[in-house]
């Protein structure tokens, strides 16, 4: 894929286990697209890379990612205007859900997003605002939004 080259100084690459033996990776294309490849036993290479559609960031942007369930999958990552956004995927899911913009927030295009998942289903986020200030954002069940 003449996007996405390793180590032709793109930012992180994040690696999540969703499930026992099962990996996904995640980094940014020199398009600036979030792209996702995967592997489980029985593979004998890497499966992907396949863009997440629907968000552009800056080339060498981070991607954090977070399994917050069992085979549930969410990624974070800054967009061109600032704001943090989020996807998701889950067993049955045809493609990616979002992305979904995360509060009025804005950051440097490069931020670092830290994502825990505390328990099952929730999720916390922090980010360093533009006046150097630690934020946060909560997620779980039942919230029609982000909180904070």
């Amino acid at each position: 894929m003449s996007n996405f080259a390793p180590g032709a100084g793109l930012g992180p690459a994040t690696i999540i286990s969703r499930s026992t033996d099962q990996l996904d990776i995640f980094a940014v294309g020199l398009d600036g697209r979030v792209y996702t490849a995967a592997w489980q036993p029985g593979d004998t290479t890497w499966r992907g890379w396949w863009p997440i559609e629907g968000l552009e960031v800056a080339p060498c942007a981070p991607v954090t990612a977070v399994s917050r369930a069992k085979d549930k999958l969410d990624i974070f990552a800054v967009g061109l205007d600032g704001r943090v956004y989020t996807a998701a995927w889950q067993p049955g899911d045809p493609a990616w859900r979002g992305w979904w913009p995360i509060g009025e927030l804005t950051t440097t295009l490069h931020a670092p997003i830290a994502a825990i998942s505390r328990a099952t289903d929730k999720l916390d986020l922090f980010v360093l605002g533009l006046d150097s200030q630690v934020y946060t954002a909560a997620w779980e069940p039942g919230d029609a939004d982000w909180r904070g």
